[in-house]
């Protein structure tokens, strides 16, 4: 769950579960409450092992389950051979630090492109922001509401 909704503040993510292909993260039914996200609103995930120790995951998609509303749910990922990092979050079709993965809606998954930042890492992360309108600017009452995310991976 989130500790707290702020405008543009970035919070840490404890709850999750997940399966050993597809990492399936339960952000809590804190996010399904009613609320309005004035700014994006930021989230960071914890770090999953992948427990592949010697050649790391293949990343394929991410995906996320919940209700879209008027705004945008983008994500961005990171992977590394640590959990200490080094943690430099990517997306889009660029795979720049500045460019997100813009999944179309819920349960429509994206390609993660740029494999050369992500496979072959154990540990992974992203970055999910809500944004309550479009392109990320704006506000609105009828923000997002995520309940799974969902990244697949292969050995």
């Amino acid at each position: 769950e989130w500790d707290s909704i702020n405008n543009d503040t970035e919070e840490i993510c404890p709850s999750t579960k997940y399966g050993s292909k597809d990492a399936v993260i339960n952000v809590g039914t804190s996010l399904t409450g009613t609320f309005t996200v004035l700014k994006s609103a930021i989230l960071t995930s914890s770090i999953f092992d992948t427990t592949l120790l010697s050649r790391g995951a293949t990343f394929n998609s991410i995906m996320w389950k919940g209700t879209l509303g008027v705004g945008a749910v983008r994500f961005k990922i990171a992977a590394s051979d640590s959990t200490n990092g080094p943690w430099e979050f990517r997306g889009g079709e660029t795979c720049s630090t500045t460019s997100f993965y813009d999944p179309e809606g819920s349960d429509i998954p994206v390609e993660i492109k740029c494999p050369e930042y992500f496979n072959n890492k154990r540990y992974f992360r992203y970055i999910v922001q809500l944004c309550p309108g479009a392109g990320c600017g704006g506000t609105n009452v009828d923000s997002p509401a995520v309940t799974d995310i969902m990244i697949n991976w292969a050995p």
